[in-house]
């Protein structure tokens, strides 16, 4: 019936009596009303699963939890015996009975439902309507390997019979499809990290039981028992027992565990699984597939050791093992039954495993581990483009603790020391390795080694200057070329360098700086993409793509964007390529070309299933966010842009790029503004050091805006007549044109501000551009809420000002031509609040007077036209 009919073998387990007797000794005296609700919560779905080791008191859990509802509760504490058909049909009927008279003389008369005609009178009998929810628990799932009954509760499970609600507590992911349910919202899954104790819970619980320890002590016994029932219930009897001041509860505690592990299961394990446990002990997290090569592809081994459940932890998504601190504690200590040649195999395998599988960091903690410095040398010289701040430290840390004999032999580490200092932003310290090693290896003979090592540290001194903006560059790349005739083994086209801020990246505001540094980068653009393999090239027309599209010839842009996309997909510069994809974003969100936009976004994302470049998936995130920033839905944003923190998180320290510029972008267009001045004050010591001028421009033009609509007049102007001074020298004025409707304000009120000193003729240009530039953003709003079948009128309507009902309502009675006076009486408020309420909705517009907040409002289709 219902499928699969074979039975698999039967395997023994370990008694877990003692286990769960202590989980609910534990329980029994603290309430714990987090997990309660958490599966009071649970059971509104059709099933819910409780997957935890042993002495996780999954089980106490669910019973705490259903005595707080008012369900019904139909319980089956399953056993190896109930893996026999007929037996678990009759103890089903009996767990059912009490639900519905004479169900249980029904179900039997039915008898197991062998056929699908036969089910749906299983299910008809179970159809009548209760008033209270059915909880039908399956208690110790994992017992039941009979493929027959499986198939019946899962059939049963997916029938989503009407007041039942299924729990299935298992000690392993039940062995049944259950993707479906999850995948329709129909599932809840508690696992053992929610059935843990906190440290908390910890402590309440040893205070219940009158154990006063110290919070050091606390401290260790959670790290230990990582929250773990069993564990915790036996340091409390530990403790009971040591009556002394400073008694450690955890050694008492671990002495009686590990007593328990030896007798109750390492002993009763064969010889090779005592082996191969040791062996595992010295891995952190185990991959499936590691673990077959370690255990010789023995599956009946490896079958063994899955049945110690309580102590190792199967992550079905990872397909990976993990032991549990105390068992993997328990089997160091007997590390010494293994020769150092077996534990240098284990480091190796494991090393070598990891290294195919690209895992880097994993492989070289093994060879670390095993001693073989030259192995992760070769590692280190391997990794291309940027990597996390914590990353680099730790690569940093290992070359500093590697033999100094070792270390001055492989020259083209200490290379890679100082681009990881690089990474982390540490560009002194950086400087300083590589000019001592520009001094070292200009004195020696210029043997092909030492040409090499040289023409490395200019590459690498050449990417400092040009983020420095030193044109020093120039020569540096072409002595690099010279020195590196097949290109440098340390960069190739896998490294990205366009990822940071914009390529056009100078720090002098001076006239002509902007032109200068492009020509440069165009002079020196053959040597660096041949010394570099490939890496950067079309790096000279992306700058001047971003070049352009900041000074508005946004015609220029195009062509050079364009241009900088065919060059880098010949040497696959993807970071080049989607930077440039940016700047045509932008230009066609100026112009108001939605279809195009969207189009470029649509390409970015699926190229990201094919390319498998991860710095891209950040570099898309930066694009979409800055894009659906100016529609107004900043919730499209990538959450990791959304906050600081996290970009700290996700970009090296030495990208300080425009993921900031989205960020702000965000914060302003949620009008979190006292947030966004915070932010733009730390960010700005950090554009400062750097020298990053567009950057510096960008936090001046915020802060002028967002100081506009905070009242801050006299700071609004100045902010914005410092991001004139900056900009004007070069003729960039995308900056202030981008910000559309919240820059026309602005700009209306630095006109009519006697104190502002900036030319008229740049204000009336801005004003303009900007004007031009928020009816083009309207233009793209609208088609998106067309397309998208979205609201397009009204308060919040997508992409549009969203207006409060209040602010609606009183601006809709102005633009019908009432007074403010009469508004006041005819709402019932005073005169003040109405003066208020209108103030911030032509904030929220970017208006700057009556028929200005009526056009826009209009135009957006938030009040009637008329």
């Amino acid at each position: 019936m219902l499928g699969r009919q074979n039975q698999r073998n039967s395997t023994s387990v370990l008694d877990a009596a003692p286990e769960r007797a202590a989980a609910q000794a534990a329980e029994h005296f603290l309430r714990r009303p987090a997990v309660d609700q958490l599966l009071i919560d649970a059971f509104d779905k059709p099933l819910t699963t409780v997957t935890a080791g042993a002495g996780f008191g999954k089980t106490q859990a669910v019973l705490s939890a259903l005595r707080s509802t008012e369900c019904n509760t139909a319980w089956m504490q399953l056993s190896e015996l109930d893996n026999h058909v007929s037996r678990f049909w009759e103890r089903l009927a009996q767990a059912l009975d009490p639900q519905e008279e004479q169900l249980y003389d029904k179900l039997i008369s039915l008898g197991y439902p062998e056929s699908y005609a036969a089910f749906d009178q299983f299910l008809k009998l179970l159809s009548q309507k209760h008033e209270q929810t059915t909880v039908l628990v399956f208690d110790d799932f994992h017992l039941i390997r009979n493929m027959v009954i499986l198939d019946f509760i899962e059939l049963f499970i997916s029938a989503q019979v009407s007041g039942f609600s299924i729990v299935l507590v298992s000690r392993k992911r039940p062995e049944i499809s259950l993707s479906g349910m999850l995948s329709k919202g129909l599932l809840a899954r508690v696992s053992e990290d929610d059935l843990r104790f906190s440290k908390e819970e910890l402590a309440s619980y040893l205070h219940l039981q009158g154990i006063q320890l110290s919070q050091e002590v606390l401290a260790d016994l959670y790290a230990y028992s990582n929250g773990w029932i069993f564990g915790i219930y036996l340091a409390g009897l530990a403790a009971k027992k040591g009556n002394h001041q400073g008694f450690n509860p955890l050694l008492a505690a671990k002495e009686d565990i590990f007593d328990l592990i030896e007798k109750e299961l390492f002993q009763k394990a064969s010889d090779a699984l005592q082996i191969l446990l040791i062996k595992l002990s010295l891995l952190d997290v185990i991959p499936a597939e590691l673990l077959r090569e370690l255990a010789g592809h023995e599956q009946s081994l490896i079958t063994e050791m899955t049945q110690l459940s309580m102590f190792i932890r199967h992550d079905p998504f990872q397909d990976s093992y993990r032991i549990h601190q105390l068992f993997e504690e328990f089997l160091q200590a007997k590390k010494a039954w293994l020769h150092t040649d077996e534990i240098s195999q284990v480091h190796t395998t494991a090393a070598q495993w990891y290294l195919e599988h690209e895992h880097t960091f994993a492989a070289i903690y093994h060879y670390k581990a095993d001693g073989r410095y030259r192995e992760i040398f070769d590692i280190i010289k391997a990794i291309r483009g940027r990597v996390s701040g914590e990353a680099a430290n730790s690569l940093l840390e290992l070359i500093e603790q590697a033999p100094k004999d070792l270390l001055k032999a492989a020259p083209l580490v200490r290379v890679m020391q100082a681009a990881f200092l690089f990474n982390n932003n540490r560009l002194a310290e950086a400087k300083v390795v590589l000019l001592a090693l520009q001094e070292e290896y200009e004195e020696l003979p210029p043997t092909e080694e030492n040409r090499t090592v040289l023409g490395e540290v200019y590459c690498l001194l050449a990417m400092f200057c040009i983020i420095e903006n030193d044109y020093a560059f120039e020569e540096l790349y072409r002595k690099a070329d010279e020195l590196l005739p097949h290109g440098s083994s340390l960069v190739d086209n896998r490294t990205c360098i366009a990822e940071g801020h914009n390529v056009c990246s100078i720090s002098n505001p001076a006239a002509g700086e902007l032109q200068r540094y492009q020509d440069a980068l165009f002079r020196a653009a053959p040597a660096m993409a041949r010394s570099m393999n490939g890496c950067g090239f079309g790096l000279e027309y992306l700058n001047a793509a971003e070049s352009s599209l900041y000074t508005g010839n946004l015609k220029a842009a195009e062509q050079f964007a364009y241009e900088a996309i065919s060059r880098a997909g010949q040497y696959r510069q993807y970071d080049t390529a989607y930077m440039a994809q940016f700047v045509l974003v932008r230009i066609y969100t100026a112009r108001g070309n939605y279809a195009k936009a969207i189009e470029i976004l649509d390409q970015l994302k699926s190229q990201l299933e094919v390319i498998h470049v991860a710095e891209c998936c950040s570099l898309y995130d930066v694009i979409s966010g800055w894009f659906y920033t100016k529609l107004g839905e900043t919730k499209q944003v990538a959450e990791w842009i959304r906050h600081e923190e996290e970009i700290h998180k996700t970009r090296a320290p030495v990208l300080i790029g425009r993921e900031y510029l989205v960020c702000t972008d965000s914060l302003l267009a949620e009008e979190r503004y006292f947030e966004l001045l915070a932010f733009i004050e730390r960010t700005d010591s950090k554009f400062e050091e750097r020298g990053i001028l567009f950057a510096l421009i960008q936090n001046r033009i915020i802060g002028a805006v967002t100081h506009h609509y905070l009242g801050n007049h006299e700071l609004s102007i100045r902010f914005l007549a410092e991001a004139y001074e900056l900009s004007y020298p070069n003729g960039l004025i995308m900056q202030f044109v981008e910000y559309g409707n919240r820059m026309r304000t602005l700009i209306h009120a630095a006109r009519l501000n006697e104190d502002c000193t900036i030319p008229r003729e740049w204000l009336d240009l801005i004003y303009t551009k900007s004007s031009s530039y928020a009816k083009m953003t309207a233009q793209l709003t609208a088609e998106h809420a067309s397309l998208n079948g979205l609201c397009t009128g009204g308060a919040g309507a997508l992409g549009r000002t969203k207006l409060s009902k209040r602010e609606l309502e009183l601006l809709t009675h102005l633009c019908r031509g009432m007074t403010r006076k009469e508004i006041a009486s005819h709402c019932y408020l005073s005169l003040s609040t109405v003066n208020s309420v209108l103030k911030s909705a032509y904030n929220k517009l970017g208006a700057f007077n009556a028929a200005d907040a009526a056009r826009l409002a209009r135009e957006q289709n938030l009040i009637p036209a008329g």
